[in-house]
């Protein structure tokens, strides 16, 4: 699984755990799947309120 793919899983995660929403362009590039920027990266972890935005990069375990 590549890096942008595990990205994307953790963020729909905290989407449906949270039972947040996104902003819509954050939200159209998550349902493409679309590679991103550091800083969209950032404001996607501030709108989850995630203050460690590193683990949005993080596999899971039984996924590796």
């Amino acid at each position: 699984m590549d890096i942008i793919d595990v990205f994307w899983e953790n963020v729909d995660w905290h989407v449906k755990i949270k039972k947040m929403a996104l902003r819509k362009t954050h939200e159209t590039a998550r349902k493409k799947r679309a590679g991103i920027q550091l800083r969209t990266v950032e404001e996607i972890a501030d709108a989850l309120d995630i203050e460690d935005y590193s683990i949005l990069f993080e596999q899971k375990e039984e996924e590796k």
